[in-house]
This record gives C-alpha cells, sequence and structure tokens, in this order.
C-alpha cells in the first residue's frame, strides 16, 4: 500500500509542476506576464484559468487515499491560486516552527520531522554561495572553508561538501 501512495504522490506532483511549468509558457507567449517582487498576490483559479472544481478534487483525492501531504501551494502567472497545511490528508491551517530544532510543531501538538526539507534549503545555500564565490564547488573541503575552526583532528580533513550534502 506504501508504493501505492508514494505512486499517487508522485503523479499528482508531477501533473501540478507540469501544469504550473504549462501555464506560465503560455502566459510567457502571450506577453503579459506579471511577477512578484516581494509580495506575492493572491488570485481565485478561475482568475487564471484554473477551475476551482479540480483543486477541490484533489483534495477530495488526497484524503481518500490519505496521502502523506503536508502542504500544498499552487501558483499561476506569478499569483498564489492555493495554499494548504494538512495532517492525516486534513486541511489544518497554519502551522507552527520551532526555530531551534529540525521539527515543526502541527497545530495539534504533534512533531513532523523536517531533515529532508533542511537538505533541500542547505543544498540551495551551497549553489547560491558557488555562484557568490564564497566557495569554489561541492568539492571543496570543510577544513578548507574552516580552517581556524577545525577541531576534528587530521582524519576528517578530506570531508567536503558534496560528503555532507
Amino acid at each position: 500500500m506504501k508504493s501505492i501512495k508514494f505512486l499517487f504522490s508522485s503523479l499528482l506532483c508531477f501533473l501540478l509542476i507540469n501544469v504550473n511549468l504549462l501555464s506560465y509558457s503560455s502566459a510567457a507567449q502571450a506577453g503579459d506576464v506579471y511577477w512578484p517582487d516581494d509580495d506575492w498576490d493572491v488570485a481565485t483559479p478561475e482568475a487564471q484559468q484554473m477551475n476551482s472544481t479540480t483543486l477541490t478534487e484533489m483534495y477530495d483525492f488526497i484524503k481518500q487515499y490519505n496521502l502523506n501531504f503536508h502542504s500544498v501551494l499552487i501558483t499561476r502567472n506569478g499569483y498564489i491560486i492555493d495554499e494548504n497545511y494538512l495532517y492525516n490528508a486534513e486541511i489544518t491551517g497554519e502551522q507552527k516552527f520551532n526555530t531551534t530544532s529540525s521539527y515543526m510543531i502541527r497545530k495539534n501538538g504533534s512533531l513532523h520531522i523536517l531533515y529532508s526539507c533542511t537538505k533541500s534549503v542547505i543544498s540551495l545555500l551551497i549553489g547560491i554561495a558557488i555562484e557568490k564565490g564564497y566557495i569554489t564547488s561541492v568539492n571543496e573541503t570543510i577544513y578548507n572553508i574552516f580552517p581556524d575552526k577545525w577541531i576534528y583532528g587530521d582524519s576528517k580533513k578530506n570531508i567536503n561538501i558534496e560528503d555532507l550534502l
């Protein structure tokens, strides 16, 4: 059953990403592309040529198969169309984050481990650091970046950024 849930989750993510990419492509060809700066405006699905019934069906599908989605954010043409947070396939509302650990505290008080999310953010930041020239590549050793802070001995001096990602 887990493999079926994973398959459905993967397929749903794939479809949502492709629908969003196709919508951006068609809007770009039309020449009237809005893109947010610091703030994202919110629009109804219909205002962005989407069907709100389809979104309702998506949430029904998630609930029916008890898919393990934690959040859904749908954008189109630079507008937020839908944003929801889920727990056990039920929409719960806003989440609170505990910034002192790798856990998200859910509205009902239960915890959700965020390790994979943290790796994604760290990978993004490493890419930015490489682009800005702060580090040369993921092959650079941690020792070369922080030689004055190194307390781990000679045996670990060859650990590079890629090893930690």
